[in-house]
């Protein structure tokens, strides 16, 4: 928990969510179909995901002494931000599969209503 890796992913996970807080309220304008926004969003959402795994294999303090034994660290994050993680990395893929099926299914009515269906 306490090398330079983590402080690296800590860091980054802190510009993921300062770049949540900041182009989550503008998808109300509808500035996700941009190109930098899709590279974001799917940055974002790959980040979390890797982050599961990252939970799952980093240490953690207890009592003063850092505990590296893979079934306690697993059985720590567990108990601890698992169930989070895992509801908020479900619900990006989902919204993004569910976002994609949408576009798709505008552009191809798009091109029935050019072609004259």
């Amino acid at each position: 928990p306490d090398t330079w890796f983590r402080v690296f992913w800590v860091m980054l996970a802190a510009a993921l969510i300062l770049q949540d807080v900041l182009l989550i309220p503008l998808g109300f304008f509808d500035l996700r179909t941009a190109t930098p926004m899709t590279a974001l969003s799917w940055l974002s959402i790959l980040f979390w995901t890797c982050d599961i795994f990252v939970g799952l294999i980093t240490g953690y303090h207890h009592e003063g002494i850092v505990e590296m034994r893979p079934s306690r660290v697993v059985a720590h994050y567990l108990r601890g931000w698992f169930l989070i993680d895992a509801t908020v990395v479900f619900l990006d893929w989902f919204l993004l599969d569910y976002s994609s099926s949408a576009t798709a299914d505008l552009v191809n009515n798009g091109k029935a209503d050019t072609v004259g269906y």
